[in-house]
């Protein structure tokens, strides 16, 4: 029976007529029993599938219409309220000036058996560069910036070393982040940060230790510089803050709330970090080179220099003493 005669209880109009399919539709047969009821089963999924075919037919035909790039981007933040996918969700950033034992720090941290805390990674200096027009026009079409694809890369890059270190949590702690902190802020909005401080006066002489041949001027520059940006960062982006001092000076303490802060448990190798493999001291411009961080071993506490008089109202903001 055809599918535009069932039902009328006086069988097929159309009988043999070749032309039935397109007279009444597609051919119902019935049943292995020959019921009724088999029948209009198979009628019933004969015109859910004719009915599906149009449907796509009629879809296909109809124009594309793409919406701008602005609000194909707002489409996306609607998606993902708490900002963008990421590989990484809530990486911890270090923002610390330099020579404040951020190395010695992030080899601490990168001694516990949950976090990965690698040498200086530099994603500032990590840049796309989408020279074609076609691809520009790729790009503008998916409704993505040059920016989009840089923070992208980055998420990459420490998506890798995490997976590489087979932890959990990924610290970085290049000190230059925190000059751009609102880039970071808006990348992983999810994001902790931590904060290292340490003396003004002997930052500058670390510095001076480090760098022999360079005026004594810049060196005291460099803590005002950091200084700035983290008194920015701090009032935008509230984290743990951690000094050096403690660290050196009370280094279980300090590491239990640091671990605590980061929801794992505390664990003892943490302060042997020289028993484990945090790649190498040796190269200038990813951490800290010096004899004191290779030994292995948590120095001891060296007493501040005189604070030189360019120093002393950071000094003060930070809460050490003159």
């Amino acid at each position: 029976m055809c599918a535009g005669c069932i039902g009328s209880g006086s069988g097929c109009a159309h009988g043999d007529d070749p032309r039935r399919v397109s007279l009444c539709g597609p051919v119902a047969t019935a049943g292995e029993d020959g019921s009724e009821a088999a029948c209009e089963r198979n009628l019933l999924t004969t015109l859910r599938r004719t009915a599906l075919q149009k449907f796509r037919s009629v879809a296909r035909a109809r124009p594309r219409v793409v919406p701008p790039a602005a609000v194909r981007k707002i489409q996306v933040y609607w998606q993902y309220p708490d900002g963008p996918e990421r590989l990484v969700r809530s990486p911890v950033f270090l923002f610390s000036p330099t020579r404040s034992g951020s190395t010695l720090l992030r080899s601490i941290l990168d001694s516990h058996s949950q976090i990965c805390a690698p040498h200086e990674m530099h994603l500032n200096r990590l840049e796309v560069t989408v020279s074609e027009k076609y691809a520009k026009r790729a790009i503008d079409e998916l409704g993505m910036t040059t920016l989009d694809l840089q923070n992208l890369l980055w998420d990459r890059v420490l998506h890798r070393q995490l997976i590489a270190s087979r932890k959990s949590i990924i610290v970085d702690k290049t000190p230059q982040n925190v000059s751009f902190w609102p880039r970071i802020a808006e990348s992983w909005p999810r994001a902790r940060y931590l904060y290292l401080l340490r003396h003004p006066a002997a930052i500058a002489r670390s510095h001076a230790e480090a760098r022999p041949h360079v005026d004594w001027d810049l060196h005291v520059q460099v803590p005002l510089w950091y200084g700035r940006h983290i008194a920015a960062a701090r009032e935008k982006l509230p984290g743990h803050l951690v000094r050096y001092e403690d660290l050196v000076s009370e280094p279980e303490k300090i590491t239990k709330n640091l671990c605590s802060w980061l929801g794992v448990r505390w664990e003892r190798s943490m302060l042997d970090y020289g028993e484990h493999d945090h790649g190498s001291y040796r190269r200038q411009g990813i951490g800290d080179w010096s004899d004191n961080i290779k030994s292995g071993k948590i120095q001891p506490l060296r007493p501040p220099p005189h604070t030189p008089p360019e120093l002393v109202e950071l000094t003060a903001a930070w809460g050490y003493e003159q």
